[in-house]
């Protein structure tokens, strides 16, 4: 059984900067998704950093390939695949896809300030696990009750 997130989306990818560290992720509904959405941060990150994209290392996946490779090849982008069915030679993608997965896994609770609530009532309530602000600090997380998008630094996570 698999299982979507809100706005369908039932996979993720990762694109990690191999000296920084740098991760960007995101959610997707389909895998044929991640040319354009690796087009769409191909374009950010050259505006962002002024530089441009030598290399990207991926693994042997169908999605990597056809008009992915060709584009590739058009922008200059040198292209490193691993060998069929070892992760551990694309050993830090497969960390961080790891680490995102057991993220999602947890329960996040979200402090309630003071102001918010009243001296018996709970002082955080249970959400769902978004991500990362994009363009501030902290946390997004889904609160079903309110049916809204919360934003906070304020956030414990409990691991089952």
């Amino acid at each position: 059984m698999t299982t979507s997130i809100l706005g369908g989306a039932r996979y993720f990818v990762t694109f990690i900067d191999d000296h920084s560290r740098k991760v960007w992720v995101y959610a997707i509904r389909t895998k044929d998704q991640v040319y354009e959405v690796f087009k769409q941060f191909h374009a950010s990150i050259e505006r962002e950093t002024g530089r441009s994209l030598k290399c990207i290392r991926t693994d042997n996946g169908g999605e990597y390939m056809g008009t992915f490779r060709n584009y590739y090849r058009s922008n200059g982008i040198r292209q490193e695949r691993s060998v069929m069915k070892t992760p551990q030679h694309n050993g830090i993608a497969e960390r961080m896809n790891r680490t995102i997965v057991e993220r999602i896994r947890t329960i996040p609770f979200v402090h309630i300030p003071k102001d918010e609530r009243s001296k018996l009532d709970a002082k955080s309530k249970e959400c769902i696990f978004m991500g990362y602000g994009n363009e501030e600090f902290g946390y997004r997380l889904w609160d079903p009750v309110a049916r809204k998008i919360i934003r906070s630094i304020g956030v414990v996570f409990f691991e089952d």
